[in-house]
């Protein structure tokens, strides 16, 4: 009878720790700093301050699919306004999901380049899927880039 009440104890405390493991999961994906949210298309990128100037002295930022579809992304900055002028646009020509086909920022010429077909893009992605990007206020920290990756906005 013994063993019967080890195994039942392993059990439930087992079962135990996979829900607290869940729910230590959940709390960590919905808090407001977390920078990818899991399962949300709604990708927080991070401060405008911060983002803007990095962007602005080394180029265009490459993130990997904050959603693992397959959709890497560049975050660019066009002009002096924080609040304004935010693109995000996928980092690989249309039809192309290719790692080895992202785009290459060239600095000097300010154009990407694919290394597959050797074709070239503007510096605001013009020819590339795009999402909305858009730099919103929340409670602390002033301006929060978000990217929407529900929508696709059509190429160019």
């Amino acid at each position: 009878m013994s063993k019967v009440k080890t195994a039942l104890a392993a059990s439930v405390l087992l079962a135990l720790t996979a829900v607290l493991l869940v729910a230590f999961v959940l709390r960590l994906a919905n808090e407001p700093d977390a920078k990818v949210q899991l399962g949300d298309d709604v990708f927080e990128v991070g401060r405008a301050r911060d983002l803007k100037p990095a962007i602005h002295a080394q180029g265009p930022l490459l993130f990997a699919d904050p959603l693992n579809r397959g959709r890497d992304l560049y975050i660019q900055h066009i002009g002096e306004d924080a609040a304004k002028g935010w693109l995000a646009f996928e980092a690989h020509a249309p039809g192309e999901r290719r790692r080895k086909c992202n785009l290459v920022w060239n600095h000097e010429r300010g154009v990407f380049t694919d290394p597959c077909t050797q074709v070239t893009y503007p510096s605001d992605g013009k020819g590339l899927t795009h999402y909305p990007a858009e730099a919103r206020r929340k409670t602390k920290g002033g301006l929060t880039l978000f990217v929407d990756l529900r929508t696709p906005l059509t190429s160019g």
